[in-house]
């Protein structure tokens, strides 16, 4: 059942310590995102209607263009994500330091970014028989794993992947012959014009941050 009351909502909002993006809950109520996307929606190259179209959104965080997707028109969403933060691509430092927290400190971090989060946004959206949250690594995507797609989208998150070539490769595999296949990353300046296919190694020993690539690479 979709949340439809007011305080339903703001009890489950309370229940979450960290938003990435700002979503609209109803009734005057929107997630304290970092990034409010609504503002860029008319700059990726949509297809004219979602109608009809399975699509698969990679890293699909608290689920803004998954339930997007789903209000106007989509068959079917698969919001795709991690199935927890230790399983992003960290550096091994970092892995050790993750993997030494408290049990419930894990679980609170998981259930704030991932399920949590995303749970909360798609029932107060309604949008429950059609956004499906789905745990997977890029590495892991296949068409055997998750069927095919008409429309694939991946927003801000290759950066955080070791071989973001690898996960290409991957998405690719689930996208239908004639589908649409949409990346959003964001770039390094001196290499963003450059005609050369070019990644920048923008990495850090405690955040899963790799490879930013320019227009000519990707």
């Amino acid at each position: 059942m979709p949340l439809v009351s007011k305080d339903q909502i703001q009890a489950g909002l309370e229940q979450i310590d960290s938003w990435y993006h700002v979503i609209d809950l109803g009734y005057g109520i929107r997630t304290p995102g970092a990034f409010e996307m609504a503002q860029y929606w008319e700059q990726y190259p949509w297809p004219a209607s979602f109608d009809g179209l399975r699509i698969l959104d990679v890293g699909a965080s608290n689920g803004f263009f998954s339930i997007e997707f789903a209000k106007r028109g989509a068959r079917e969403v698969i919001a795709l994500d991690l199935p927890g933060w230790e399983h992003h691509d960290w550096s091994p430092k970092q892995r050790r330091a993750l993997e030494a927290r408290p049990d419930e400190e894990r679980d609170g971090t998981d259930f704030s970014i991932f399920a949590g989060a995303l749970d909360l946004a798609i029932r107060a959206n309604g949008v429950e028989d059609i956004v499906k949250p789905t745990e997977c690594t890029i590495y892991d995507i296949a068409p055997e794993r998750l069927g095919t797609f008409d429309l694939v989208f991946s927003g801000s998150m290759l950066m955080h992947v070791r071989d973001p070539l690898l996960g290409m490769h991957a998405i690719r595999s689930v996208t239908k012959s004639g589908g649409r296949f949409i990346v959003s990353v964001s770039v390094v300046r001196e290499i963003e014009e450059h005609a050369l296919p070019l990644a920048a190694f923008v990495g850090e020993w405690d955040q899963s941050n790799f490879w930013q690539l320019n227009a000519a690479c990707l």
